[in-house]
């Protein structure tokens, strides 16, 4: 087992950790059409997704699942 996996196990003992969620219909938000590859946007508008992510990380999110 990694340090990484034993921290978020201990986390998981501590307390509850929030995820993000709804990327799909955040980035929907942001004027990204439904259809686009998302996993696309990594690629051609990173600072798009990095913002949604300090979005969640700023609303008291723990963890963000990729």
């Amino acid at each position: 087992m990694t340090r990484k996996s034993r921290d978020f196990l201990t986390q998981l003992d501590e307390h509850i950790l929030v995820a993000d969620g709804a990327i799909g219909t955040y980035l929907y938000d942001k004027g990204i059409p439904f259809e686009a590859c998302y996993d696309g946007l990594n690629l051609d508008r990173p600072h798009l997704v990095r913002s949604i992510h300090e979005a969640y990380l700023d609303a008291g999110v723990h963890l963000i699942e990729t």
